[in-house]
């Protein structure tokens, strides 16, 4: 069937908030007829059962933080709107987990939590406006992944609605799972295209006494590398170690490469982890020193900056390459080469101890940036690896797969798509081999 009015949604489901969509609601564009903004999970369902009986086209969507990833929308009927989900199901500080529901934004979670000393430890972009959902759905992470790891690590159960309007559980709130298939991992990433997520429940953690940083500049990336590997061979263990360079971006210096250690804990013993990595850094080649203000004055810009960063001239494209860290020195050198050549210019943001690295890319016009992203991803693959574009106009989005090629895996991907929405109506054509 597809396609609807908003007229139609406000007479099917009177009980429930429906309103026109304007342009601030529009995916790549494309605007919906109508946006729904439940208030429970039940509301949820019976909007979803609508969209499975009509054949709708349905976006979720928490704050709007991550509305940029994937590619556009096949079709777009309805934006789901699960901000006003937002309870404290359960909260158990003694146990160290808590049940909330996705559309409390981070930011408020951290503050509930903070009131017992305990945090999440989540650092993705825009914590006063990110949900939950929205930050589960799309996997976001920030430079703490290294010393605390993404949300699978975190979370321990899930509620969720499916495409037909059935509503589901996976794991729970204890920490030890279960036998079986872990249904909050297939939840997580998936960017709502096998539901939506309505509650989770996750570890917490005791928040650290104290917050420590150690930088490191040095004039070449070959030396600022050595200083990454002496670091990882150490005893010590940043919790985040972000490597800077290139010429776009606060932060990103054109003089240069910037390494951050950030540590946290008791406060003697990070004062003395930041001291003896100033000290590795330097014989390394770089010129070291603590940042006793980083926790204001740096760690904030550079968790916004990919979506704060904007295009200085010409257009401009985020993408994000994942490997083998031992292997990001080679592609980046490659990516450069193919960058330098088309007259790009760029800047990295680099989770050196995780292997994951953003370039933030400007070039004089769309089929420029969209050849030296072609080239990057060529050089990544070369190297086992990936690369996906994670900002980008909707015309150079309209002229490649921001996901890049998939193996034989993505066959098994179609698969659990057609089983948990065969008619396609979840955020139709944005993930993957246009699931």
């Amino acid at each position: 069937m597809g396609r609807i009015t908003f007229k139609d949604l406000e007479s099917l489901l009177p009980d429930l908030e429906i309103k026109p969509a304007g342009p601030d609601l529009a995916v790549d564009g494309r605007p919906p007829a109508a946006a729904a903004f439940p208030r429970n999970r039940e509301e949820v369902a019976a909007l979803l059962k609508l969209a499975w009986d009509r054949e709708l086209g349905v976006c979720p969507r928490g704050g709007g933080v991550y509305a940029h990833l994937g590619n556009p929308p096949r079709r777009l009927d309805l934006v789901v709107v699960t901000a006003g989900l937002d309870r404290v199901v359960e909260y158990e500080p003694a146990d160290l987990t808590a049940v909330l529901e996705a559309g409390l934004t981070l930011a408020r979670v951290q503050e509930i939590l903070g009131q017992n000393n305990q945090f999440l430890p989540l650092d993705p972009p825009c914590p006063g406006r990110a949900t939950l959902g929205g930050i589960l759905a799309a996997n976001q992470s920030g430079p703490l992944r290294l010393g605390y790891g993404t949300a699978r690590d975190i979370v321990i159960g899930t509620r969720a609605v499916l495409a037909d309007g059935t509503l589901i559980k996976g794991g729970g709130k204890v920490v030890k799972n279960v036998a079986g298939y872990d249904l909050n991992k297939l939840f997580i990433g998936s960017l709502g295209t096998v539901g939506i997520i309505v509650e989770a429940a996750f570890k917490v953690y005791p928040r650290p006494q104290a917050w420590g940083t150690a930088v490191g500049r040095f004039k070449t990336p070959e030396a600022a590398w050595d200083a990454v590997w002496r670091l990882r061979r150490s005893v010590f263990e940043p919790v985040a170690l972000e490597l800077l360079g290139g010429s776009l971006g606060p932060g990103l210096s054109a003089d240069g490469w910037g390494l951050y250690a950030r540590y946290a804990g008791y406060g003697p013993a990070v004062a003395r982890q930041v001291r003896e990595t100033c000290a590795i850094f330097g014989a390394a080649g770089g010129e070291a020193e603590s940042l006793p203000d980083a926790e204001e004055a740096f760690w904030p810009l550079l968790r916004e900056l990919p979506v704060t960063w904007r295009a200085g001239w010409g257009v401009g494209a985020v993408v994000k390459a994942g490997m083998l860290p031992t292997r990001l020195p080679q592609f980046m050198a490659a990516a450069e080469a193919a960058f330098g050549g088309r007259g790009l210019a760029w800047g990295w943001v680099v989770r050196a101890g995780v292997g994951l690295a953003y370039g933030y890319l400007e070039a004089p016009d769309q089929p420029t940036l969209g050849a030296a992203v072609e080239a990057a991803r060529a050089a990544a693959r070369e190297l086992g690896g990936y690369l996906v574009v994670e900002r980008a106009d909707p015309d150079l989005k309209a002229a490649l797969d921001v996901w890049g090629p998939i193996g034989p895996e993505l066959e098994l991907m179609r698969r659990i798509k057609a089983e948990f929405d065969p008619k396609g109506i979840l955020n139709p054509g944005r993930f993957v081999g246009g699931i």
